[in-house]
């Protein structure tokens, strides 16, 4: 998909690494970056890709992961299941966390 088009109500997130994840816009939008974004009329808004300097690939993975286990548990009362980091990647997530406001 490379500088190709977003399909409707997908956002491609393009790590640092130039790795590509097309996600679901509604997912994406946890980051109030991403939503912050989409919403500006700029450029990213109009192409839905929205390059992310600072972030790994493999950061960038866990990321929407956690998006999507957001959305999941949003609306669960009581105990929700962990979302496992592995130890490793804890301070980049977090500062991942920081830069995407999420």
């Amino acid at each position: 998909m490379e500088g190709g088009d977003v399909p409707p109500g997908y956002v491609c997130l393009v790590s640092c690494d130039r790795h590509e994840f097309l996600i679901e816009r509604k997912y994406a939008e946890v980051s109030k970056l991403v939503k912050r974004t989409l919403e500006s009329g700029f450029g990213e808004a109009l192409s839905r890709r929205i390059e992310l300097p600072t972030v790994s690939k493999e950061c960038l993975l866990l990321v929407c992961q956690f998006f999507y286990y957001r959305i999941k548990y949003k609306d669960v009362r009581g105990p929700k299941p962990e979302f496992e980091i592995p130890l490793k990647d804890t301070v980049d997530l977090m500062m991942a966390s920081d830069f995407l406001d999420a």
